[in-house]
């Protein structure tokens, strides 16, 4: 029921197309191997997005994830960036970080 009403609202906007579902990480990656999306909604209804998203970001390192919980009234954005191994850019990616935005409920600290 979760997942339906998210796919739902979704369907309504204008600007998003939704392309396609799948119940299991086994078959979206076989839907995201034909045409990557851009972005992957997760929505975890029974607590396993950790080891889903390690599958799916693993395969797909570069792709935005978007992670719904049933349990939680908010929605959780994951992204990823390659640099290279230099101390340079491992600086300026630290530095660039946004400050104090975490806490452990997810909302700002």
């Amino acid at each position: 029921m979760f997942a339906d009403t998210i796919i739902n609202t979704l369907s309504l906007q204008e600007l998003v197309v939704v392309t396609g579902t799948a119940p299991t990480v086994e078959m979206a990656l076989e839907l995201m191997a034909g045409a990557p999306p851009d972005v992957v909604i997760y929505v975890d209804t029974h607590g396993g997005a950790r080891d889903a998203l390690c599958t799916l970001t693993s395969h797909y390192p570069e792709m935005a994830f978007i992670r719904a919980e049933l349990t939680s009234g908010h929605l959780r954005l994951i992204t990823s960036k390659c640099i290279r191994a230099r101390s340079d850019e491992l600086v300026a990616a630290i530095t660039a970080l946004p400050r104090g935005s975490y806490s452990e409920n997810g909302g700002s600290a």
